[in-house]
């Protein structure tokens, strides 16, 4: 039978509502340390675990936040939000969309009876605009990463970073240095290319890239795989072995996936660089793009990521305060797997 406040009270000889003081996690004025030490000492000898719905309940927050996204292969936003947040004492939970506008909507309208505190949304949709504002008008707290609209023409706080812009900047750079036959692995967005679809993210920048340099889009050079090394290199080995002389470079779409392409391609007998280009779309100060020397769309991740945080706390800390929205700008970082000197 499950140790309750009356439990606890009956022990120490205090009554239920100095107890629920005692226990509460932000310490209170009408309860002092040598109670809390007694309250304690009593609900560690007794077995007591704390109802946290409950508890959520009573102060009208529960200290968890949802974090939407597109996929699941954003590692480094994972990881740097869910730093950032522990230092305010808040727990992440993740959910992905799938790039789909209907699943996004799902999903907000599951997240009230998950009990969290707010969102944050790694991609912003305009299709989805009218949701975000139906739950923000319900209350919710929604915080975005902004990567294919204007920041100002989204009304809401916001992080506007230019991360759809690494395939088309790469796509020039490459052909720049000579490459021609560029093909584009990864997941959503060679899905995309090899569907002819070309209205959004890495898709649309595929297009962008190959029209700004004048060369016709190939849906054929798209190469989709899952995530991680093992499925990149599956993928990057049947392609290569298809046929070599479809392509000359690679845009890898996420960092995580290298590994498996640099292995086929040195299995295929080709030194990257001179025969094969390489680029992909990272964080700034992602190892293993240093460590293969691997150019780089290098995001400004840990400052996007600590930036989210903040407009988060903000929005916890002023419900009906001002909008707020910041810019960041990612950086070309050229290195020797796309040069053919």
């Amino acid at each position: 039978m499950a140790v309750t406040l009356q439990d606890i009270a009956n022990n120490t000889g205090l009554s239920v509502s100095t107890v629920s003081r005692a226990l509460s996690t932000e310490k209170s004025p009408h309860a002092g340390e040598q109670t809390r030490r007694k309250v304690f000492a009593a609900a560690a000898k007794l077995g007591y675990r704390p109802n946290v719905s409950a508890r959520a309940l009573a102060r009208g927050r529960s200290d968890n936040v949802a974090l939407l996204l597109p996929e699941l292969d954003c590692i480094p936003y994972i990881h740097q939000i869910e730093t950032h947040l522990d230092e305010l004492g808040l727990h992440v939970t993740p959910f992905a969309s799938h790039w789909q506008t209907e699943r996004e909507a799902e999903l907000l309208e599951s997240l009230p009876a998950r009990m969290l505190d707010a969102v944050i949304n790694l991609h912003y949709l305009a299709a989805n605009k009218d949701v975000y504002q139906e739950h923000r008008r319900r209350g919710q707290r929604l915080i975005f990463r902004v990567v294919e609209e204007d920041i100002e023409d989204v009304p809401f706080d916001c992080i506007g970073v230019d991360v759809d812009k690494g395939v088309r900047v790469l796509i020039e750079h490459l052909h720049a240095q000579g490459y021609r036959r560029i093909g584009l692995l990864g997941g959503f967005g060679a899905t995309d290319v090899a569907a002819g679809r070309f209205d959004r993210g890495h898709a649309r920048g595929y297009m962008q890239g190959h029209q700004a340099v004048g060369m016709p889009v190939e849906t054929g050079r798209a190469v989709p795989c899952g995530a991680g090394m093992v499925e990149a290199y599956e993928a990057a080995r049947k392609a290569l072995a298809s046929g070599r002389d479809d392509f000359d470079a690679f845009i890898v779409q996420s960092p995580d996936k290298l590994t498996g392409v640099i292995k086929a391609v040195q299995d295929a007998g080709l030194t990257i660089g001179r025969d094969m280009g390489l680029a992909t779309i990272g964080a700034e100060d992602e190892p293993v793009c240093s460590l293969y020397d691997v150019t780089t769309w290098a995001q400004p991740v840990y400052r996007v990521c600590k930036g989210l945080v903040s407009l988060l706390k903000n929005r916890l800390d002023d419900p009906e305060g001002p909008i707020h929205k910041i810019y960041y700008e990612s950086t070309l970082v050229a290195r020797s797997s796309s040069s053919r000197g």
